[in-house]
């Protein structure tokens, strides 16, 4: 009986595992393809053109995930299925070590409390395996919390170090290292300090010699210029309060915390989200290897009975409204979609003449540039319209034009197409195309032109 009682822990912790593994390869093939996912991959095809991420072309985050995607993917075909294959296996990296983290920090129960935080969130695992910085922030974050609990000099500044270039990647973060840096002044300073120094510097060394007023421009005006309404922020903080559920009880005071400022770190790390115009449920989601190595510091004793139905409870929450947030394909196969219509781009046009689209899913898919300004996708330019200047300006310099119907101004609409239908001789119309099941429209040279130069 005795030996069926240890075994037990064990089956759990594979069984999760087992979920984690099983969900993440669901998701990653059946996700539904999300914009940001081009605009992140065209920033890295940049980097690997040898431009860099604010200084040559507009970028809203640091420059650490494309600089990384840059020197592990080429664009092309395939380039974005094989950056949520990438996502994958950082995410799987992360949950192996935030578990050693946990173990290190309360031992076995630790380690399973935070195997539990890493594998039951579906939220977490749909959008960590997108090709996006999620899972690139949790290996980070994940490897500086098991650093972080070891306590000694060489490994708190290599935590540090990681923390700090993880800000260059989800610039949310700099809230949490600010409070572990000070939190850490007492017990190790200079590890703390000196890592986080040298962190910052490789996170953000292509942006050294800056203006300030550059760096504001795209790093932090475009998340916080408009704001929320009180009631979109109370509706976002109590979705945030179902969604972290479980995590959330690692707030509750306790005894001194295996690593200095954790639960503050993590519990302002959500705050902080509260702040940009734009509010998404899933961007806290960043934060897990945080909350599971808190977790395991708050709950490693053993549990009371009422312990466990909190936790449960807490648990069938979280699991509950992080579903009602996941996104899968219905219609149509969105990642497929996108590569298709790629690689028919890619056939019709040349490389020497840029696409006129903010979606850049298909611009990386089909390899092209795009004209300057739409490096940012959606959050670029407005509204089109080329019954102006514009139009005349891009006229016969364009290799193919790729819109959605609410790309184009209402009052140009009718022009624009026409425009488009003139200037190409092959056209191509998609229905519902995308995450948001849009109207696209397609118009290129054709084949034939390729011929002809």
């Amino acid at each position: 009986m005795a030996e069926n009682r240890q075994a037990a822990p064990q089956r759990l912790r594979m069984a999760l595992v087992a979920v984690h593994l099983v969900l993440g390869l669901w998701f990653l093939e059946r996700g539904l393809f999300n914009e940001d996912e081009g605009w992140y991959l065209y920033a890295a095809r940049q980097v690997d053109a040898g431009l860099m991420p604010v200084r040559d072309f507009v970028f809203y985050q640091g420059p650490v995930y494309p600089r990384v995607m840059a020197g592990l993917l080429d664009a092309g075909s395939g380039m974005i299925i094989s950056a949520r294959w990438l996502s994958w296996l950082m995410l799987m990296f992360a949950l192996g070590i935030t578990a050693l983290a946990g173990t290190r920090t309360a031992g076995e129960r630790g380690g399973l409390i935070a195997i539990a935080v890493m594998t039951t969130q579906p939220l977490l695992i749909s959008t960590s395996v997108l090709a996006k910085p999620y899972a690139l922030c949790l290996l980070l974050l994940s490897g500086a919390m098991f650093l972080l609990a070891a306590r000694d000099r060489l490994r708190v500044f290599m935590g540090f170090v990681l923390l700090s270039v993880s800000v260059g990647a989800r610039l949310t973060l700099a809230v949490p290292l600010v409070v572990l840096v000070l939190s850490h002044l007492r017990v190790r300073p200079v590890a703390a300090l000196v890592g986080t120094g040298v962190g910052l510097a490789l996170g953000f060394a292509p942006l050294a010699g800056l203006s300030g007023d550059e760096l504001y421009a795209q790093l932090i005006g475009p998340h916080v210029d408009t704001q929320p309404t009180l009631s979109a922020r109370g509706s976002w903080l109590m979705w945030q309060i179902g969604l972290l559920a479980f995590w959330l009880l690692a707030l509750k005071p306790s005894g001194p915390s295996s690593i200095p400022g954790l639960p503050l770190a993590a519990g302002l790390g959500v705050l902080v989200h509260a702040w940009p115009g734009e509010l998404h449920v899933e961007h806290t989601m960043v934060l897990a290897p945080l909350f599971a190595v808190a977790l395991a510091s708050r709950w490693r004793d053993p549990w009371t009975p009422r312990q466990l139905v909190i936790a449960g409870a807490a648990l069938s929450a979280s699991v509950v409204v992080g579903a009602r947030f996941v996104h899968l394909d219905t219609q149509s196969r969105t990642m497929q979609q996108v590569t298709d219509l790629g690689r028919w781009v890619a056939e019709r046009t040349t490389e020497e003449r840029p696409l006129l689209t903010p979606h850049l899913g298909i611009a990386v898919e089909a390899d092209r540039d795009v004209v300057r300004g739409f490096e940012m996708g959606r959050f670029g330019q407005g509204r089109l319209d080329l019954s102006g200047e514009l139009g005349d300006a891009l006229r016969g310099r364009l290799g193919g034009v790729v819109l959605v119907t609410e790309d184009i101004s209402e009052a140009g609409l009718s022009y624009t197409l026409g425009w488009a239908r003139d200037e190409f001789s092959q056209s191509r119309m998609e229905e519902p195309y995308g995450q948001f099941g849009q109207r696209l429209w397609l118009f290129v040279h054709g084949e034939e032109t390729l011929w002809t130069q």
